[in-house]
């Protein structure tokens, strides 16, 4: 009798980028367990920056320390969502 491993299910994660208000409410922290809303679904497709800051919740507290001291290979990604959000947030 073969058996099957099961499917394994979306991986949980966590936005680690700067809190976007609009036009996506994103706080930085945030897990998505069962994988991205429908309304960033799109946006993360698109821009290359925000989806880097979407990662496994056992990757993101090193990337969130790092991006904390300024350092790693998500600093860059950030500050460009920063910039690119920034005035919709207001």
């Amino acid at each position: 009798e073969e058996t099957t491993a099961a499917a394994p299910g979306p991986v949980a994660l966590m936005y680690v980028g700067p809190p976007i208000k609009t036009p996506f409410p994103v706080a930085r922290g945030a897990v998505f367990a069962t994988g991205l809303p429908v309304m960033l679904q799109t946006p993360v497709a698109t821009d290359q920056d925000l989806k880097a800051l979407f990662l496994p919740v056992i990757e993101a507290g090193a990337a969130l320390r790092q991006l904390e001291k300024g350092q790693g290979p998500l600093v860059k990604p950030a500050r460009n969502v920063a910039a690119k959000y920034a005035g919709r947030n207001k």
